[in-house]
This record gives structure tokens, C-alpha cells and sequence, in this order.
């Protein structure tokens, strides 16, 4: 298949895209944008703890190399629409701890934010810990649901959120494309040629080469923050 499971991961930040689209302005750097930028710790507890991608009982934390984050991009369009954004290192996101994140919001916010405007995506580090996704198939190799890792990880995304939203200025957003090579293969180069041949006849390569950014920025061009992939 032509995408990994990376860029599965990618659709939440296809969705944040087309939440900006509501704004159904021409262009991003002429729109009129409150924007928001925050960071939170997510770390949690990190020794004997399994940790989530390789689907491996003797992958078990042994201490801190790095810390992890959770880094959240709020921005409302002129019309008042809204939408948040949080990147967060952790292998996937799931659902249940999406609800949480929104009931906590909701607790501070009322209904500013809910679960069509908040966009939670995994960066998919295979090194960070598991037992956050409340589902059978990703916390069996974890050896089961970890409450600890839960809490700080809801907290993280609620907190970088809440910091986002208090930091919101006026300011601009410039989106950008280029194609970057050597960089990533297709995991499975025979696997994708048995795609239809006109399936493979749109594309230059065998893997997306595509780097997208949104930039971030205020009305004197500081930058605030940005994101990629």
C-alpha cells in the first residue's frame, strides 16, 4: 500500500487544514487570524512501563532519555471559528482520551471546544509509553490499561490547549510546500507495485515526498510556532 501507517497519522492534520477552511477566506496570509501557541510535558512515569509501537512485552521503559510534549496550535477565524490542534509525542491518539481532553475543556470553556474542533495526532514514536488508548488491540502488548500514563497525558493535552487559547494574539498563518528527497522510502517497494498502474501513474514516487508546513506568525512577524509533515 502506498502509505505507511505514518501517514494514517497525517489525517488529523488534514482535518486542521479543512477546519481552517471555514474561515472561506482566498488566502491564508491575507486572512485575519487570532492565533495560539502552547506546550505541555506529558512524560508520566517511565520505568517498567511498556511502551506503545513495537507491540514488544520486553520493550519496558528504563528511565528518561527525553522528556516528552504535547504541543498545541489554537486558531479563530474573524467569524469566530475555532480550532485546535495538539501534536503530541506519543505513538497514537485514542478516542477516550480525546473525550476526556474535551470534557475538561468544556469544564473551563464551555462549549468553545468540542470533539469536531479539537484535532489530538501521535507523532508515532515507537519510544514513548503505552496503556493510555483504552482498547484491547494496542494496550495488550502493554500489558494492559495504565491509569498513571492516562492522567498526565490528559492533563498535558488539556494544559497545552489552555495555553494556547490564553496566548491567542492577532497574527497570520502562511502555509508551504516542497519536495524533500532522500529522506524517506516505501517500507515495501514490491508491495506498492502490485497498485493498479494507473494508481501509480499519478504519482513521481513510490512514497509521498510532499513537506507541508503551516507557519505561524504575529501581525510584526515573530514567530510563534510551526508545524509539519
Amino acid at each position: 500500500h502506498r502509505f505507511s501507517s505514518y501517514y494514517k497519522m497525517a489525517i488529523s492534520k488534514i482535518a486542521f487544514l479543512a477546519l481552517l477552511a471555514l474561515s472561506s477566506l482566498c488566502g491564508l496570509t491575507s486572512a485575519s487570524f487570532k492565533v495560539g501557541v502552547g506546550r505541555a510535558d506529558i512524560t508520566g512515569p517511565s520505568v517498567e512501563i511498556n511502551f506503545m509501537g513495537y507491540a514488544n512485552i520486553a520493550q519496558v521503559g528504563r528511565g528518561i532519555h527525553t522528556r516528552v510534549f504535547a504541543r498545541a496550535f489554537v486558531v479563530e477565524d474573524e467569524k469566530g471559528n475555532r480550532v485546535a490542534f495538539v501534536s503530541a509525542d506519543c505513538g497514537m491518539m485514542g478516542y477516550g482520551l480525546k473525550r476526556e481532553v474535551v470534557k475538561r475543556l468544556q469544564a473551563r470553556y464551555g462549549n468553545i471546544y468540542n470533539t469536531d474542533n479539537v484535532a489530538l495526532s501521535g507523532t508515532h514514536t515507537h519510544g514513548a509509553p503505552g496503556g493510555f488508548l483504552m482498547h484491547l488491540l494496542y494496550d495488550i502488548s502493554i500489558l494492559g490499561f495504565v491509569p498513571q500514563t492516562f492522567e498526565v497525558m490528559a492533563q498535558g493535552l488539556y494544559l497545552c490547549i489552555k495555553r494556547a487559547t490564553d496566548n491567542l494574539v492577532n497574527g497570520r498563518i502562511f502555509l508551504s510546500k516542497s519536495t524533500v528527497l532522500d529522506v524517506n522510502i516505501n517500507r515495501s517497494p514490491t508491495s506498492y507495485l502490485r497498485n493498479p498502474a494507473e494508481e501509480r501513474a499519478q504519482y513521481q514516487y513510490d512514497t509521498d515526498k510532499t513537506l507541508t508546513q503551516l507557519k505561524f506568525v504575529d501581525l510584526e512577524g515573530n514567530l510563534l510556532g510551526a508545524f509539519n509533515w
